[in-house]
């Protein structure tokens, strides 16, 4: 078995879980779509009417901003929920980029985190993609 098709069948491992429900974070989740067919999860406090016309990902509504210590929380009970997957998590907005900073430690346990800006400027799964 050669090393692209070991990443082939990787990726349906991968889930990514973009934080901040905003044009990044759909643009994301549409390229995440277009080029593995994976479905993205956004999650944010509000989900807007853009969220509802769109296949390329699921809203999981958080906490209302303004305690991260929260957010963490709900993002641990998420992850135990998919347990045969392996979570990308990608901060979409300041706001959760500055959470994603405070707690790094805790959330590299159970997520691989990623930028937008890699997203973006390469592969959106660059992990499986080299």
């Amino acid at each position: 078995m050669d090393i692209s098709s070991v990443r082939k069948e990787a990726q349906a491992y991968f889930q990514p879980f973009l934080l901040g429900n905003n044009k990044t974070s759909r643009r994301l989740a549409r390229k995440i779509f277009r080029k593995y067919g994976i479905s993205s999860f956004i999650l944010d406090e509000k989900m807007s009417v853009a969220n509802l016309a769109l296949f390329s990902h699921r809203f999981i509504p958080l906490a209302p901003a303004g305690d991260a210590s929260i957010t963490l929380l709900q993002l641990n009970e998420i992850t135990k929920q998919l347990q045969d997957s392996l979570p990308i998590l990608v901060p979409c907005s300041e706001g959760f980029e500055e959470t994603v900073k405070m707690y790094r430690t805790e959330l590299e346990s159970e997520f691989v985190l990623s930028t937008t800006e890699s997203i973006l400027n390469n592969s959106p799964l660059s992990i499986i993609s080299k």
